[in-house]
């Protein structure tokens, strides 16, 4: 039988087949409770517009500011859209990053999507992720790490396996017919243990898709994928680390329109996700992240073009937040890159290190040699998590 028969067979029979199926998790009794959720944006969200600078007297001449945001700092405000977030920061559980961005300056998604995840200087081609770095470093055990989606991103692929969920669409198969495709398979030394795997923790991954019915019947993408990670990491087996992505972040035409949408498939996600990590929450931090931001002025089409800084966001019970982290360069046609693109004044992957550092726990020297290779402490950084 071939290999893509057999996929066939697996898929259609409600078993997950993503990295060698769903990953066996182990009981981490005793363990470190501490959790990381890693969220992509795709497509390079516009970071001044979800986190608009009001205060810089040149944003108002380049943009037209939305009427209702929400308070923040008196300098910079909050999308209108985003209220989840709005209560996380009167609760001192959100931190709001401005002006970030990788060492990449060109405009490439494909690019700057590999140097976020990838966490090297430049593109490499690399399909090594520094989250899957950082996990081969410590060790882990297999489930340590998981991915939501159909594969786990780049950032969480690499020489250690690491195993995805995602929200079945197919019926679930009963006891008898997973018990006669175990059978049938039990000599294969390729799948055999796969699908032992896959049969011992199928109560939890059964259930796990029971609870996302409702949402699954939603068109928007991220409310079960954030809610399905939101169980999956408050399990006491459940993975530590996680990485999950989404798209349509780019807003070339239309802008308002277009991210008015997506902003709104986030926030119902963002509602889930953090309701979900309750059993967890005061062990959790959430990073958002996208791999460029827009241009300063809008363009012909009432859109914008790709940039370079932008902005992101940590939020969790763990994160010190109530605040912005920002050395603002301003907006000024004489601060800009090219005259066009904000400018980014702290590298992404310093604050990569310093979650990794100070909220999971790893050592300085592994994490400049092998983790993220020549990125050391950045100090604007310091205590983004509770001690």
């Amino acid at each position: 039988m071939t290999d893509l028969t057999r996929r066939h067979l697996l898929a259609s029979s409600g078993l997950t087949l993503a990295a060698g199926l769903t990953p066996t998790l182990p009981a981490f009794a005793g363990a470190d409770e501490r959790r990381l959720l890693v969220i992509i944006l795709r497509g390079g969200m516009d970071g001044l517009a979800v986190l608009p600078p009001l205060g810089d007297p040149h944003f108002a001449v380049r943009r037209a500011p939305e009427t209702a945001t929400l308070p923040l700092d008196g300098f910079f405000r909050l999308h209108p859209a985003l209220p989840t977030l709005a209560r996380l920061w009167a609760r001192k559980e959100l931190i709001g990053f401005h002006a970030v961005g990788t060492p990449y300056r060109e405009r490439s998604h494909f690019d700057a999507q590999n140097v976020l995840e990838s966490g090297l200087d430049g593109p490499s081609g690399s399909a090594d992720g520094w989250l899957n770095r950082a996990v081969a470093e410590r060790g882990a055990p297999a489930g340590y790490a998981m991915g939501v989606g159909i594969r786990p991103p780049l950032v969480l692929r690499g020489r250690v396996t690491v195993g995805s969920w995602a929200p079945n669409a197919l019926p679930q198969a009963d006891e008898s017919t997973l018990a006669r495709i175990a059978a049938l398979w039990r000599e294969d030394p390729l799948l055999a243990p796969h699908i032992a795997s896959a049969l011992e923790q199928q109560p939890m991954t059964a259930g796990l898709d029971q609870g996302i019915e409702g949402t699954r019947q939603s068109r928007r993408r991220l409310e079960p994928l954030m809610k399905g990670a939101a169980e999956l990491m408050s399990t006491a087996d459940g993975p530590r680390i996680v990485a999950m992505d989404d798209t349509g972040w780019d807003t070339h035409t239309n802008a308002a329109n277009r991210l008015e949408r997506k902003l709104a498939e986030l926030e119902a996600g963002l509602e889930l996700l953090v309701g979900g990590l309750q059993p967890v929450w005061r062990h959790t931090a959430v990073l958002v992240v996208t791999e460029f931001g827009r241009t300063v002025r809008i363009n012909g089409n009432q859109g914008t073009d790709h940039g370079v800084g932008g902005a992101a966001f940590l939020f969790g019970g763990a994160v010190n937040g109530g605040r912005i982290v920002s050395e603002w360069p301003g907006l000024a046609p004489r601060d800009l890159i090219q005259g066009r693109d904000l400018r980014p004044t702290i590298d992404l992957r310093n604050l990569f290190r310093a979650l990794l550092h100070d909220h999971l726990g790893y050592a300085s020297a592994a994490l400049g040699e092998r983790v993220l290779p020549g990125v050391r402490r950045d100090r604007r950084l310091d205590g983004l998590v509770r001690g």
